[in-house]
Formats: structure tokens, C-alpha cells, sequence
């Protein structure tokens, strides 16, 4: 994806919430399967929320 933003939006599609936090979308999905994420409804579309993208990068452990 090189779609470029000054800020990320409030709420992403499944694609652009993958590349927010640098995953695949394969392994985006698996970390919905697994609960690490949320999705949500908008307009009849699932979403997923910036800030708990953030809350979730935050909690990552150090190499």
C-alpha cells in the first residue's frame, strides 16, 4: 500500500489497519481470531480503531 496521510484517520478498514501497524493482512486476521483486536461497525463496514491499534504497538514486548 503507499498511500500516504499527515495522520492516520480515527478509524481503518482491515488493509490500511494492517499497514498501520506493520503486519500482513494474514497475520492481521490472525490477531483478530486470537482477540488482540477489534473490529467495528460502520456504515455496514468493518473498522478497526486507531487508538487501541496504538494501545496494542505500545504493549508489544522489547527485543
Amino acid at each position: 500500500m503507499s498511500t500516504h496521510f499527515a495522520f492516520a484517520p480515527a478509524v481503518m478498514e482491515k488493509p490500511m489497519a494492517a499497514f498501520y501497524i506493520s503486519v500482513s493482512t494474514r497475520k492481521f486476521e490472525q490477531m483478530i481470531a486470537q482477540g488482540r483486536i477489534t473490529p467495528y461497525r460502520l456504515d455496514g463496514k468493518k473498522v478497526y480503531n486507531r487508538d487501541e491499534l496504538d494501545e496494542l504497538v505500545a504493549e508489544l514486548p522489547e527485543w
